[in-house]
């Protein structure tokens, strides 16, 4: 059994990175009046919800015209998937001025539950942040037309109801970009990928990672292992320790508070080994070891739907893609200048369509071994 990553040196991590990210928002709002918040309960469900309203000293903002609600697979503060979420939740409340509320670690099971519950309190957008609930959204959506829903897709799904919004996610482009990196900077031509589970959208970015790897350095060779955890970072861990003990100098990720495990590794890892993160820029965790992150703020989706429903839309769908709500942290590390301009000169090209990436999403074409 390979030694566990330390519980207290994960929270230790997590909590940095949470602190930087709440400082931040605070920066930005400086300019504005203090909100004031309010906590609710719903039922047996962690429920908090956030209302923004003046101080005495500002013009009152205009009553909500709609209540927004949040209904997430895992906790805020995931340094990932979820908290990109809420973050984006918590702007929308802001620049809107709307009531929003959020729902943690909502299991498939108690999904539908829970929407009725906000639909009940008067909630007219409910938000499913993952694919794992399209099925109760596309049920409850006819119940409810004057509600509406989002849901979280790889492709846009023909025949739903008119009130369903699609949240389409592409990773491909980015993670296309991350395997080019790979190539131009690996030593020992092995890297390498962990994610958590083989859905289509993450086989894309699977098999982009591999074939800009393969453009950028035809020898490399490229190892992946899905450890069907998000957020455990022993099972992280162990998959990043085994591509390292086959030569693997660069590793990037499709989980969340599982990268924390597979930082871990490249920590204790003989050589040096560069690594990745997906949804946050992580470089402050690790500085000497992310080399850059997949940043995915699906707020920018998630602000467009709230944007059209007080316009009287109340459904379709926003493609969040690279240049899109997607984007390449910056490279701070010390690698060769004309390698972070290569990847910049590619970003760039394939935004403006210039360059043209494959997705691939019905099987993996990375030769396993």
């Amino acid at each position: 059994m390979r030694n566990a990553l330390s519980k207290t040196a994960v929270v230790v991590i997590i909590a940095v990175v949470i602190i930087a990210v709440i400082a931040a928002i605070g920066v930005a709002l400086t300019s504005r009046a203090p909100p004031v918040t309010t906590t609710v309960t719903i039922t047996q469900t962690q429920v908090r919800t956030e209302v923004v309203t003046a101080s005495p000293t500002t013009t009152p903002p205009p009553k909500p015209k709609i209540k927004v609600a949040m209904i997430l697979p895992g906790t805020i503060q995931d340094t990932g998937w979820n908290t990109m979420a809420y973050l984006g939740l918590a702007e929308i409340g802001r620049k809107y001025g709307v009531e929003t509320s959020y729902s943690e670690r909502i299991g498939v099971a108690d999904a539908d539950r829970v929407a009725r519950e906000y639909i009940g309190s008067g909630f007219k957008f409910v938000i499913f942040h993952g694919g794992e609930y399209l099925d109760i959204a596309k049920k409850l959506a006819p119940e409810y037309p004057d509600v509406s829903f989002s849901v979280v897709t790889s492709d846009v799904v023909p025949d739903v109801p008119p009130n369903l919004w699609q949240l389409v996610t592409k990773y491909y482009k980015a993670y296309y970009v991350i395997g080019y990196l790979a190539g131009l900077v690996t030593k020992t031509k092995v890297v390498g990928f962990v994610g958590a589970q083989d859905f289509p959208v993450y086989r894309g970015a699977l098999n982009a990672f591999y074939l800009g790897a393969k453009d950028a350095n035809p020898d490399v060779k490229v190892l992946y292992a899905f450890t069907g955890s998000w957020d455990d970072p022993v099972v992280n861990k162990e998959a990043a320790e085994a591509m390292i003990a086959q030569g693997a100098d660069f590793i990037t990720v499709c989980v969340d508070l599982g990268f924390y495990g597979v930082d871990e590794a490249a920590k204790k890892a003989p050589k040096h080994v560069w690594v990745v993160s997906m949804d946050m820029d992580k470089y402050s965790v690790d500085p000497d070891h992310v080399i850059t992150s997949v940043i995915i703020n699906t707020g920018t989706g998630y602000d467009y739907m709230v944007s059209k429903i007080l316009e009287g839309q109340k459904g379709g769908h926003y493609v969040l893609d690279l240049g899109k709500g997607i984007s390449i942290a910056p490279i701070r590390v010390d690698i060769p200048s004309d390698i972070k301009d290569k990847v910049t000169s590619l970003v760039n090209d394939i935004i403006a369509g210039k360059v043209k990436v494959k997705e691939i999403t019905d099987k993996i074409i990375v030769p396993k071994g």
